[in-house]
């Protein structure tokens, strides 16, 4: 079975402290592809604390790369 594609748009607190690090444990299941947040430099800093391979400036840019997206936003 393939991984599922995921994209995590806004990547503040819930995000960092809660959704990227339980979805990287299920790493057999799933992989984080890309991250996109109003905050640009915070998307790109978190991109690389976890290691995430794409920072996108617009969410709908991340729609063609992924299955599904998390939405960590207030």
């Amino acid at each position: 079975m393939d991984k599922l594609k995921l994209g995590v748009i806004g990547v503040g607190g819930i995000a960092q402290n809660r959704h990227i690090p339980a979805l990287q444990k299920l790493n057999h299941l799933v992989e984080i592809v890309g991250v996109q947040d109003v905050n640009q430099e915070l998307a790109i800093k978190v991109s690389s604390q976890f290691q995430i391979p794409n920072v996108f400036s617009e969410y709908e840019e991340m729609f063609n790369s992924v299955d599904a997206v998390v939405i960590c936003t207030p």
